[in-house]
């Protein structure tokens, strides 16, 4: 129980310090972000890059998605099942979205959905994160639930002030490969 409250304790911590960020900022660092995978190992060969749509303060991929997109590469979003899994469908900028019940835009039930595995990349977002790679979500566990055993480049997103000394782990918790911040590209000790 104690691990459980120093999780929620440290989840609404750092939600806070995202939401404290001026807009200016978030858009900043947004913008940011796209320098940090020019640095990453392997990134001009993935071809399909799954995303997602910024909520609740999270540093916003949107201009990386868009980036992708008009590069040529196949890029996705993530739909939250009644399982409380993910599969992701196909998004390009400027179709239209339907609001989950948490209100984050998710591509229309018609786009066919495709599992973690079949990517070759997957931007994940990050409450909090540690330099071994472990990762904080929002406490959902959508995203443990949905890609144990793929071998897709797993890339946390956040801001650098997300950043812990470390977390303590679960045994279904999903590794981050690398995150990237406004910053700086990190690739994680595992």
């Amino acid at each position: 129980m104690h691990e459980r409250s120093n999780k929620q304790e440290l989840r609404l911590d750092l939600r806070q310090r995202r939401k404290a960020l001026s807009k200016t900022q978030r858009q900043k660092a947004s913008l940011q972000l796209l320098s940090q995978f020019a640095a990453l190992p392997g990134w001009a060969q993935c071809q399909r890059v799954a995303g997602y749509f910024a909520a609740d303060g999270e540093i916003d991929p949107e201009p990386l998605l868009q980036h992708l997109y008009e590069s040529g590469r196949d890029t996705y979003l993530p739909v939250i099942r009644e399982d409380r899994s993910l599969l992701f469908a196909p998004w390009r900028p400027g179709d239209p979205l339907l609001a989950n019940k948490f209100g984050i835009p998710e591509p229309l039930p018609e786009q066919p959905r495709i599992a973690a595995d079949e990517f070759d990349a997957l931007l994940i977002p990050l409450v909090a994160w540690d330099r071994s790679g472990g990762r904080l979500g929002m406490g959902g566990g959508f995203y443990d639930r949905s890609l144990g055993g793929t071998k897709a480049l797993k890339i946390g997103l956040a801001f650098t002030i997300q950043e812990v000394e470390s977390l303590p782990r679960e045994p279904w918790d999903v590794a981050m490969d690398f995150v990237a911040t406004e910053s700086f590209l990190h690739k994680c000790r595992q």
